[in-house]
């Protein structure tokens, strides 16, 4: 019997994954705080003067973007993450993300190597735990 896997709690997103429409993407943080690419606020049809909320979950190192909210996108089309997010995420220049746009919920979640970190132990344990000793 496989036991339940318990780790960092992760922000709740209600989505059925059977119909998940996701785009990835990995990026760099510049100096300002700007991720360098993109695509995915293009796949959101977030254009730039577009109005987010930037919602970081430190414990979990994921940082959720919703459309409407205080932060904008910049004039040349980046996402720019607040310094105080940057600063609870642990976050500096250079460092990459992984960016996931859900299309139909119309989110962008960004990981952290800390939320990817978790990522990867709950499914290693998960793993190990059903094969069992080797």
């Amino acid at each position: 019997m496989a036991r339940s896997v318990i780790g960092l709690p992760l922000a709740r997103v209600d989505i059925a994954t059977e119909t998940l429409r996701a785009a990835y993407v990995t990026t760099s943080i510049d100096p300002w705080g700007r991720l360098g690419d993109r695509s995915s606020l293009r796949i959101l049809n977030w254009l730039q003067g577009s109005s987010v909320s930037v919602v970081p979950h430190p414990g979990s190192g994921l940082i959720v973007v919703r459309h409407g909210g205080p932060e904008t996108i910049t004039r040349q089309g980046h996402l720019r993450l607040p310094v105080h997010v940057r600063h609870v995420c642990h976050l500096k220049t250079g460092d990459r993300l992984l960016l996931a746009a859900l299309v139909d919920a119309r989110l962008l979640l960004v990981f952290t190597k800390a939320a990817l970190d978790a990522i990867v132990l709950a499914q290693f344990t998960a793993v190990a735990d059903l094969e069992g000793p080797t």
